[in-house]
Formats: structure tokens, sequence, C-alpha cells
């Protein structure tokens, strides 16, 4: 008796449950169509946006758009595909945080022109909602932005990030990785232009490949575009590795905080036209002058250079030649790097001179306004003078017909206004060349001369004429931190080969502490 009555309790609260569930899946389907169409009419009441195909899920927590367009005041967007997944409503009607587990971007062509720079404040100032989504996924997205005189284009975007959160306050996110394959920076007030093969990221380190900055113009057209002489560059780099970018602080412009970068056989060519004349109103701040001047706080751990080489090509003012001298395998390393006031930053550096000598250089960069202080302890290894021979095509009558340095160490103080300090150049059997105009005739008189009575042949420790030498040399403030110290580097030998007499009293050996 009592097992027919259970049993049709049984079948009772299935058939409600079931018809429970089945009033639920309708009503959230009736829901959702009804969603669809508020959706669309408030797409259509914006102008600038139109949907071709918008679906709201039956549960109500995935809305997809199709075919998605933007236009507003130059800027053009379009997106084949975008997915918001598990939409919680209940933390929208609480909090007014619109809270997503998923966005999807798919397929979009980002056309973006007279971009205006906002700072982050002001934009999201009225953002009246949080925004919250635990991952955004973005594929195959193409960018070209204008912003005043910049350019930037980058090709097939793909980025995955979580935690990202939106409020009129902030803009964060956790996780980023990102790779892109072409892109394209320029600047209408530079001559150069930015670009790259590929850039991959993961959580830790973000990776430049074949990366290229190179003149916009010709050689011929920059030296008639430019009075004065102006170094044409050219940098490659095959590959440049960042480590633990912090992206909210960048994007939030409050700092650039990161561990490490590391520049690996990267090539920098400079090609200097000495038929012209410096820019005598130009100025040329030193290196640690130009990263203090920076208007955001920067913080860099260790930047590591590996196999790096640079290459110097001048032109000669007196035989139109190109005289090259070149620094190949080239490894530093300068270490925390920051932007404050009286902060001290270290360069370690061992590179070849030519492939041949080994160089050894420990510099010290003083951030302390005005003059900028910094300090060069440096030596060469042993080397032959006739090396430099075809740097010395700069000037067609003078060759050197032997020498060899046995010893070259130095040390050069200096700042925004001169540069001074000590020389050790040990070598013997130093002997010039004159040439006329045919470089195979020797001026023997002249030559003779120089060799014996105005150049100071053998410098050999523990000798009686031996003699250490002093250097200094007032900089020019129109030219570059490099050109003071070769020319600082240069008086330093001059003061040991030529007799003091010739030399300027700063460099006379009775006065050392001038």
């Amino acid at each position: 008796m009592n097992k027919p009555r259970l049993n049709n309790k049984i079948q009772f609260i299935i058939k409600l449950i079931t018809s429970s569930v089945l009033f639920v899946v309708l009503l959230f389907t009736i829901i959702s169509y009804a969603a669809e169409g508020y959706i669309k009419n408030k797409i259509n009441d914006i102008k600038e946006l139109s949907v071709t195909n918008i679906r709201v899920a039956w549960h109500c927590n995935h809305l997809y758009l199709k075919d998605v367009i933007y236009k507003k005041n130059g800027h053009h967007v379009t997106a084949k595909k975008l997915e918001f997944i598990n939409i919680q409503w209940f933390s929208l009607l609480k909090n007014k945080t619109i809270h997503l587990k998923e966005i999807v971007i798919k397929d979009v062509d980002i056309n973006l022109s007279n971009i205006k720079n906002k700072t982050n404040s002001k934009t999201f100032k009225n953002f009246e909602f949080a925004f919250k989504v635990n991952h955004v996924q973005i594929e195959n997205t193409n960018i070209n932005a204008v912003k005043a005189d910049q350019k930037l284009n980058i090709k097939a975007l793909n980025a995955d990030l979580e935690n990202l959160e939106i409020n009129k306050n902030n803009l964060s996110f956790k996780n980023i990785k990102y790779a892109t394959s072409k892109g394209i920076y320029t600047n209408i007030n530079s001559d150069y232009k930015f670009t790259w093969d590929k850039i991959d990221t993961n959580q830790k380190t973000t990776t430049l490949y074949n990366a290229h900055l190179n003149p916009l113009i010709s050689d011929a057209e920059w030296r008639k575009k430019y009075p004065y002489k102006k170094p044409i560059t050219e940098l490659k780099i095959p590959k440049l590795s960042v480590s633990n970018i912090d992206y909210n602080a960048i994007i939030q412009k409050k700092s650039i905080i990161l561990d490490k970068i590391l520049l690996k056989d990267a090539l920098l060519t400079v090609l200097v036209d000495e038929n012209k004349d410096p820019d005598p109103n130009a100025y040329k701040p030193l290196l640690n002058e130009l990263l203090y001047s920076s208007k955001v706080p920067i913080k860099i751990q260790e930047i590591i250079l590996e196999n790096n080489r640079i290459d110097i090509e001048v032109i000669s003012k007196k035989t139109k030649q190109k005289a090259l001298i070149f620094f190949n395998k080239i490894n530093a390393s300068i270490h925390d790097i920051q932007n404050i006031k009286e902060h001290k930053i270290n360069l370690e550096l061992k590179a070849l001179v030519l492939n041949k000598n080994t160089i050894n250089l420990d510099i010290d960069f003083w951030l302390t306004p005005k003059l900028f202080p910094y300090t060069i302890k440096g030596n060469v290894s042993p080397f032959d003078f006739e090396q430099f021979n075809s740097f010395l095509l700069l000037n067609k009558r003078i060759r050197i017909h032997s020498g060899a340095c046995t010893r070259l160490d130095f040390s050069i103080y200096g700042n925004n206004t001169k540069a001074y300090g000590d020389i050790i150049l040990d070598y013997k059997n130093v002997k010039i060349g004159l040439f006329d105009d045919d470089e195979h005739i020797i001026e023997k008189l002249p030559t003779f001369l120089i060799n014996n009575f105005l150049i100071k042949q053998n410098n050999i420790p523990n000798t009686k004429n031996y003699r250490t030498g002093n250097m200094y040399y007032k900089r020019p403030k129109n030219r570059s931190m490099y050109h003071s110290w070769w020319y600082t580097l240069k008086s330093g030998f001059q003061s040991v080969i030529l007799p003091n007499m010739i030399n300027p009293k700063e460099l006379d050996h009775k006065n050392k502490n001038t």
C-alpha cells in the first residue's frame, strides 16, 4: 500500500524539478533574447559603433559580438569576434563591479589618429564602474597609431594577461604574455626609424629580435641637409632581452622598473664627416646628465652587453678618404641604474681594439648637478703603433714606421667643463715618417728632424729619461662625451712623446697639479 504512494511522490518531485529547470531555462532564454534586443538598441544609439551579430547565451553569462566596427575622430577599430565569458551580474548589481572570467578578442585592426596625451587619473576619472577580468586573450591584432608627430605600427599582436582591473584611480594587470611580428616606429622630428622582426614575451622576459635603427635618408642627403657636423648612426640588434618589466608602473607613468637588459651581438656604425664643423649653438649633455634629466623615474638593476661592436668611420678633411677604427667583442656590465641625485653608476667594460688588443675600462658616473663628474680607470694590452696607420689616413702625410707600446694605463677625472688625469705610456723605437703628395716618397730631412729632435722615441721604465704623463682637456659643450674622452687621452700621449716646451702648461710635468 505505501510503495505506490512513495513512487507517486518521487515522480511528482521529479516532475516538479524538471518543470522548474525547464521554467528557469525558458526564463533565462527569454531574458537572453531581451538582453540581445536591449544591447542592440543601445549599440544602435551609439552612432560611432556598429555590430552585425549579437548573441547572449541562454544562461545570460556569455556575450558574443561579431563584426564590430568603431569609428570616431579618425579612430577606426574593427574586430571580427569579441567574447565576454562568465559575466558576474551579482557583483555588478551589488557594488557596480563589471566582473568577467574571460574576454576573447580576435582578428582586430586598430587605426588610431590624433592621439592626445592623457594622464591615467584623467582617463578614468569619470569611470563609474569598476572593471575586472580574470583573463584577457587577444589574437591576431594589428595596430596603427598616430600621436601628433609619432607613428607606431604593429603586426599580428597576440597577448594574454590576467587579473585586469580598471577603475577611476587605477589600471593594472598581472602575468602578461604577448608576441608580435614586424613593427615600426617613427618620429617626424627624427631622421631615424626603428623596426623589428619579432617580439616575444613571457611572464619574466621580453625579447626583441632583429631590431634596426637606421636613417630615413641617404648619406648624401644627410650631408646636404645638415650644414654642421652631425654623425650618421646605424644600430643593428639581433637580440635584446629585458627581464621582469613592471608594466603597471610604466602604464601608470610612475616609473620604469626592471631587473636586467641583455644586449647581444649588436653593431653600432657611426659615420663622421670632418669636412664640417660642429654646430656652435648645440649643447651635448654628458651621459649621466642625460639620464638625470629624464622626467620618469628609472630603476634598472643591471645592463649586460655581450659580444657587441662599434665601427667609427671618419671622412678626412684633408684626404677625403674614410678611416676606420673599430671596437669588437665588447662585453660590459652596468649596475644599479637610477636617475636620482648624487647616485653613482658603475660601468665595467672589456673589448678589442681593431680586433687585436684588449682594452679594459672601469667608469664611475655621478648624478651630481651641475658638473656631473665621472672617473675612468683604463688600460690597453701591449700593441704595435703601426696598426693605427689606417686611422692616420686622416692625415695622408703621416705614417708610423715602427714602435711597440708595452704598457698603457690611464686615469681620467672629468665633468661638464673639463677632464684631466695621469697616464703611463711605456714604449720603444717609435719612428714617424712624412710623405709628400706621392705616398711612396719619404721626406727624409723633416722625418729625421722629427724622430731625433721632436719626439721621444723611447720611454722605457727604469731608464734615465723615463717619464709618465699628464692629461688635460677643456670640454667644448657642443661636442659629445666621447670626443672629450678621446682628446683627453690624446693629450696624455702628447705629454709623454713631445718635449715639455711644446706642451701647454696643463701638460707640463712641472705643473702636475694644474
